[in-house]
């Protein structure tokens, strides 16, 4: 732990934010004078935390991007002094130490505690929750709603929504971009398993641009058991800021005639 030199502002958070890799819990924070030495000391805020890693095999935890969103903006400038560090944490084991902020105004009250870019601790609301959360809440409160299913040949395939959606580069790090995103559900109606892949799903809008799916998709199509159902999303970037409506077309290739599912939506 941090050499304790000063803490009389400490204020007590005991927030707990799990996910399927970490657990983390911050204890407390405040106001901390470090001493460096002679008449040295460095004025900084203080963030008690404890990390574990709940995977079985051994781990990285990157901090870098930890911050302070306070009443007088972000600040993430960590001092060398802090006790934290990053490094591979054995499955089931924990790290735990402080991290220092300097440079933040006399005056900021500390509002969100951001670990690792994408932890946040929400001490104004007591809430935590990851920025994917976040960004998933967004969509949901601002996407078109469908809800049109089509039920024909060996598929039922309902299109529920549609929206921009900002999310991380590449899913869970990298900076924030916006593109649009497309949610399907798909259930096999057949009696055997059948096939249908992500490179069979296009979208044109109204001015006849085409566009393909990225990669970095939820949706998991490939083989399909019987009466077994796929849900998740498809990503499509760069459509055209002029455009006023989109349709989504899902091929499913089978023979003789291929199969297709096709939902026009109007953007507003």
């Amino acid at each position: 732990m941090c050499i304790r030199d000063s803490v009389d502002s400490a204020k007590e958070i005991n927030m707990v934010l799990t996910t399927e890799e970490w657990e983390i819990t911050l204890f407390r924070t405040g106001k901390f004078w470090l001493y460096l030495g002679g008449n040295d000391f460095e004025k900084t805020i203080r963030v008690d935390l404890k990390v574990e890693n709940l995977r079985s095999e051994s781990t990285y935890f990157d901090s870098y991007g930890s911050a302070l969103n306070t009443s007088e903006g972000l600040f993430d400038y960590r001092s060398y002094y802090e006790t934290f560090s990053d490094g591979y944490i054995s499955g089931g084991e924990t790290s735990e130490g402080c991290m220092l902020f300097y440079d933040v105004p006399e005056n900021a009250s500390v509002e969100k505690i951001v670990i690792a870019e994408v932890y946040i601790f929400d001490i104004e609301h007591d809430e935590t929750y990851t920025l994917m959360e976040m960004h998933e809440n967004r969509f949901l409160q601002s996407a078109i709603t469908v809800e049109e299913t089509i039920t024909k040949d060996d598929f039922s395939i309902t299109l529920t929504r549609v929206g921009y959606f900002t999310h991380l580069q590449f899913e869970t790090f990298g900076d924030e971009t916006t593109d649009f995103r497309v949610d399907l559900i798909v259930t096999n109606v057949a009696s055997e398993p059948k096939y249908l892949w992500t490179t069979d799903i296009e979208m044109v809008d109204n001015l006849d641009n085409t566009y393909a799916p990225e990669w970095f998709g939820s949706l998991e199509l490939g083989t399909i058991e019987a009466g077994d159902t796929r849900e998740g999303y498809i990503i499509f970037s760069g459509l055209d800021e002029n455009a006023t409506s989109v349709t989504v077309s899902v091929t499913y290739q089978t023979y003789p005639d291929s199969v297709k599912y096709e939902y026009t939506v109007n953007l507003p």
